[in-house]
């Protein structure tokens, strides 16, 4: 605000201010107003007195004009300069993150990891005594005894968790927030230090392992680069697949005519405005069913679809022979998966492991049901009482509505 003041206002002003100094005030000027004064002086000796005030003024007004076009130019370089200031510290902060993600993938990549200062030390990342086995991807994933912790050490989200992951045994994680979900992912895919406990895993790759966060990641270039990121196009036709098996991928996922609507797959466009909500989850989709992974971690992925389209998407990626791993709250997935681990709400750290259709399975799932419909309850009289409230204002407001227009009939009358 007090930038945009000063450029629009203060450099102008002070431009012209000092423009008029030859004008208003000679005897201030440098010398060579000086000579242009004693100039004039001469010349007038030898013309009339008009021709001299014409001389005179032409000359200072030319001064004027062109000391003004000088300093409006120099008052607009000003508000540049303050404007760059500004896009400079902006730069210089988008650089400082980029540093800072760069350096800390470097940090991930040589399982180095710097504990903060002044946190407590539950687990210290300079004793790590984990284990990390990359196995062949049909033999699945086991996490044996894993203690999920933020990276600090600080902080413990679910203790010694013992699972096994096997081909076509799909699993889905519940829990309140905060329970630990999606951290248990971050475990498995290596952005969380393993403080303890064994892991077995594939190695890392799209075509093993494939991750579907929550918020859709969009990348900048063409609608082919959507679908096979984080391949290349170079690298989908060294693979033998061409747009037609793009477009039957987009088929199954109900996008096929996204490549008619923005003009093929080269178009090239900003993504992420482009797309809504539920079509940037399904075009997530179709890029997972692009790879056709062994595994694939869902993190609340098909949240902003509908259930029949869910539904069909869950059956495709069945098909497909992609074992499941879902984050959600929701009990309607349930069915689309063998086994249900689900994490405590009250702190504890605690941990179960149940295979679905199961009494327990099912009486947790009835359980969670009762407590949000209670929760959802418990308002139940306050907002009967705030509906007796606006009913009765607005009962109040049209007999006054309808007193004033008596009034008015009477006075016509």
């Amino acid at each position: 605000m007090v930038e945009d003041f000063i450029i629009k206002y203060c450099w102008s002003a002070f431009g012209l201010l000092m423009a008029s100094i030859p004008v208003f005030f000679p005897e201030l000027a440098g010398s060579r107003e000086q000579r242009l004064r004693l100039k004039d002086a001469a010349e007038s000796q030898s013309t009339s007195g008009d021709n001299q005030v014409d001389r005179m003024t032409g000359r200072r007004t030319e001064g004027f004009i062109t000391n003004k076009r000088l300093m409006v130019s120099l008052a607009d370089a000003g508000g540049r300069m303050m404007y760059s200031y500004k896009d400079l510290s902006e730069l210089a902060g988008f650089t400082y993150r980029v540093y800072n993600l760069l350096r800390v993938l470097h940090d991930l990549h040589d399982d180095k990891y710097v504990k903060p200062e002044n946190s407590s030390e539950l687990y210290s990342p300079e004793n790590i005594r984990a284990l990390i086995e990359y196995r062949d991807v049909h033999e699945g994933i086991i996490l044996n005894d894993v203690s999920v912790v933020t990276p600090s050490g600080d902080t413990v989200l679910v203790q010694d968790l013992t699972l096994e992951i096997n081909p076509a045994g799909h699993l889905m994680i519940t829990g309140p927030n905060g329970s630990g979900k999606t951290s248990i992912i971050r475990v498995i895919a290596g952005l969380w230090p393993l403080f303890g406990g064994h892991l077995a895993r594939p190695e890392p790759g799209a075509s093993n392992v494939f991750f579907v966060p929550q918020r859709p990641y969009l990348v900048q270039g063409s609608l082919r680069d959507q679908v096979i990121y984080p391949h290349s196009h170079a690298k989908m036709m060294a693979d033998g697949k061409t747009d037609e098996d793009l477009k039957e991928i987009l088929g199954m996922v109900y996008l096929e005519y996204v490549v008619t609507r923005e003009g093929g797959f080269d178009a090239v466009k900003e993504w992420k405005d482009v797309f809504s909500g539920g079509e940037k989850q399904r075009m997530q989709l179709a890029r997972l069913f692009y790879h056709a992974p062994r595994f694939a971690v869902l993190d609340e992925a098909t949240s902003a679809v509908s259930a029949d389209v869910e539904a069909l998407l869950y059956t495709t990626a069945n098909d497909l022979d992609i074992t499941v791993i879902t984050i959600s709250h929701r009990p309607a997935l349930f069915k689309y998966h063998r086994y249900l681990l689900r994490l405590a709400a009250d702190g504890s750290h605690a941990w179960s492991l149940e295979r679905i259709g199961t009494g327990n399975a099912l009486l947790g799932t009835v359980g969670q049901e009762i407590q949000k419909l209670e929760e959802q309850l418990k308002g139940l009289d306050e907002a009967r009482r705030r509906l007796d409230e606006i009913n009765a204002e607005m009962s109040l407001s049209k007999n006054s509505v309808t007193d004033g227009l008596t009034n008015v009939r009477r006075t016509l009358i």
